[in-house]
């Protein structure tokens, strides 16, 4: 087991560092607009909150392409991953002109959700900024998942590197109108992130097109026509993946919301708790990804006693990373706070909050390792279900119940994530295990 950590952390420790690389392209984002100023800062986060649930169920979709692919590559069957990429690039197209689409269509919307009136322009405008970069994006992350399922795991790694680095110039020349460009504040981020994303797109294209490894792929290789039966696979690993994203960013939006009815301090505190547990998040995630590989790769294997332990290496590493955030959490919590502000009244509350998410921490890890392992055995409805009853039929209600109509007040919230997050973990991890016997693996995917 000791081996095949060391083995998952080698597979996944570029994907944990391109994940932290992307996290601070939008922490990037939102320092320099927030240098504008309240109003500014404030119409860019209504625009991103929808960009980011139209985004994140795009994401699950394409996140299917991994296991798909894994497993043809672990199967050594090298002529199945270049029309499974093929037709993922289809499906990119496809959902760039749903995106599009509803960013133009956004404005109704807003007004609908009685967000504010004045900063309603400008968020439309940073989202028609960033709808020129929409195709790219989807297409990098095709890509990527490409590059990941036959183990390749450093060249996202690197391309993020750059395109944080890229962004950080193209936001400080593009929104403050720096080295000779017009100033366009908030809609120069907008630009600043389509740009980036063309760039990390080319780049990744241009890596596999001159790459010896992917030639046998034969990605470019006609014929090029429409294949359904491969979209339709697609589409039933990718859709449940998009619904579970979608509840698991919608019921931490929604805890966000309830907050801000009790208070504008109790909302500004939870915001910090909730950055601090994102930022430590993207070692479990980049875990889930690697897990995915590295048990879709066992099961094109026919490893049958390899996917269990892939799977149990990923849980293994996220309880232990997960168990020191946690500490830090528990030890340090006024340290933390002090990072983000020195308000007294601010401090106290964030405290509370961080103390919780002792808890929270080790739970937010195994569910979503529970998720990437199951993703790797192409099994996405049975844990679609899983989130949703942990979530929105347990973890909402019992917060909103203690927060609401109990003592407990805004501390409550953070209860019922804890609860929503334990029963996905133990769900999600039960399911696993109950799937891994070598016996139920033979009779499942023995004939593939």
């Amino acid at each position: 087991m000791f081996q095949e950590c060391q083995t998952t952390l080698r597979l996944a420790g570029p994907v944990m560092g391109a994940q932290f690389l992307q996290f601070g392209m939008v922490l990037t984002d939102n320092i320099m607009v927030g240098r504008l100023g309240p109003s500014p800062l404030a119409a860019m986060a209504m625009a991103t909150a929808l960009f980011s649930f139209i985004f994140i169920f795009s994401i699950g979709i394409l996140s299917a392409l991994s296991p798909l692919v894994s497993q043809a590559h672990g199967a050594k069957d090298d002529a199945r991953i270049g029309p499974v990429t093929r037709q993922g690039l289809r499906i990119c197209l496809a959902l760039s002109v749903v995106i599009i689409f509803a960013f133009k269509a956004s404005p109704p919307l807003l007004h609908w959700l009685k967000q504010e009136p004045q900063l309603i322009p400008v968020a439309k405008a940073y989202l028609d900024a960033v709808c020129w970069g929409i195709p790219a994006a989807l297409g990098y992350l095709c890509l990527r998942q490409l590059t990941e399922g036959v183990l390749d795991t450093k060249p996202s790694l690197l391309i993020a590197l750059i395109g944080l680095l890229l962004n950080i110039v193209a936001d400080y020349a593009l929104i403050f109108g720096n080295l000779g460009l017009p100033r366009l504040e908030v809609v120069g981020a907008g630009y600043a992130t389509a740009i980036i994303s063309w760039a990390m797109f080319l780049a990744m294209l241009l890596y596999i097109l001159v790459r010896p490894t992917y030639k046998k792929f034969g990605l470019f290789r006609p014929p090029f026509k429409t294949e359904w039966r491969t979209i339709g696979e697609i589409l039933r690993l990718g859709l449940p993946l998009g619904g579970i994203w979608v509840c698991e960013v919608g019921f931490f939006v929604t805890n966000t919301l309830l907050m801000g009815t009790i208070g504008t301090l109790e909302l500004a505190a939870h915001q910090v708790a909730i950055n601090a547990a994102s930022f430590t998040f993207m070692i479990p995630l980049g875990l889930s990804i690697g897990v995915s590989i590295r048990v879709g790769h066992y099961i094109g294997e026919k490893n049958w006693s390899g996917v269990r332990r892939g799977g149990n290496a990923g849980f293994i590493l996220a309880f232990l990373f997960m168990s020191l955030s946690a500490f830090c959490f528990l030890v340090f919590p006024a340290q933390i706070t002090r990072i983000y502000s020195n308000d007294v009244q601010l401090l106290e509350i964030t405290v509370q909050f961080l103390m919780i998410a002792g808890a929270f921490q080790l739970f937010d890890g195994l569910q979503v390792v529970g998720v990437g392992a199951l993703r790797g055995l192409k099994d996405t409805r049975v844990p679609l279900l899983a989130t949703i009853v942990s979530y929105w039929l347990m973890g909402l209600p019992f917060g909103y119940f203690i927060a609401f109509h109990t003592a407990a007040g805004p501390q409550g919230l953070w209860w019922g994530m804890v609860l929503g997050l334990s029963t996905a973990a133990l769900l999600h991890f039960s399911r696993f295990r109950w799937l891994t016997p070598p016996h139920r693996l033979l009779k499942a995917y023995g004939n593939e």
